[in-house]
């Protein structure tokens, strides 16, 4: 980091406009000399503020726009597949109610968040697009939200592979890993051929992070009774005690960006 160079010794005239508040200002008011303030630039100089503050506001408003241009990289490195990459609610296409009451509370939530969320519904009627959204928004919003995307399937296979010793990482490793981050997706939940093992394997991840008050957003083409019969009873009650969001409409999949 670049520390502010000071131009003291320059015989500054007439007013400037503050590049942080817009406040037009005189160079011989400023009343600090920027020697504790670092920012990755050496373009910007201390006359071009009028206060400590307002260097601090352009160096958050900078760092946010450096977040916002990484964002699908980051997203990515969290799991989310390339062709989700692109989500948010800018670009879904609401074609229902359901749709629009999903955007409008996905939009506003925050963390730390009290329940895990659960969006259930038809193939194809934009769940992990609104999932993927949610990521993107956290992220932008709260650089340290950390979330992660897992598939249902890929989770209970990476399980499965540190079960029997085919991955460089444990079982406890794995369950670790998707039981301690601050948000977690789990996109598809229920597909996977159900067996007592499955079964066992969501009860530990659900339970753990419901115990731990780590939300998760899990998406679904199940309703209740199939889920009963595919995780068993006792998932099924903690998935259906999340806050439930139906999404509905037409099947979207070979229509996405």
């Amino acid at each position: 980091m670049n520390k502010f160079s000071i131009r003291s010794d320059f015989n500054h005239s007439g007013n400037k406009k503050c590049a942080g508040c817009g406040k037009i200002f005189k160079f011989s008011d400023i009343q600090w000399d920027g020697k504790d303030i670092e920012y990755n630039s050496d373009t910007l100089w201390i006359d071009s503020f009028c206060s400590k503050q307002c260097v601090l506001i352009l160096k958050k408003r900078a760092e946010y726009e450096t977040r916002l241009a990484n964002i699908d990289n980051i997203l990515w490195k969290s799991g989310v597949p390339e062709i989700y990459l692109r989500c948010s609610f800018e670009n879904f296409r609401p074609e229902t109610q359901n749709h629009l009451r999903a955007v409008d509370f996905l939009k506003a939530i925050t963390l730390p968040l009290k329940k895990s969320i659960l969006l259930f519904g038809p193939c194809g009627t934009g769940k992990t697009h609104l999932a993927v959204a949610t990521m993107r928004k956290l992220l932008i919003n709260d650089p340290n939200s950390n979330p992660l995307f897992i598939s249902a399937p890929r989770l209970i296979g990476e399980i499965r592979a540190g079960t029997v010793g085919e991955s460089e990482f444990t079982e406890e490793e794995v369950i670790a890993k998707y039981t301690t981050n601050r948000f977690l997706v789990i996109d598809d939940i229920g597909v996977e051929k159900p067996s007592a093992f499955v079964a066992q394997c969501w009860y530990r991840i659900v339970d753990t992070r419901t115990a731990n008050g780590l939300p998760t957003m899990f998406t679904s083409n199940l309703g209740r009774e199939e889920i009963t019969e595919q995780m068993g009873p006792r998932v099924a009650s903690r998935l259906f005690g999340c806050t439930t969001i139906p999404i509905d409409g037409t099947d979207k999949r070979g229509q996405r960006l």
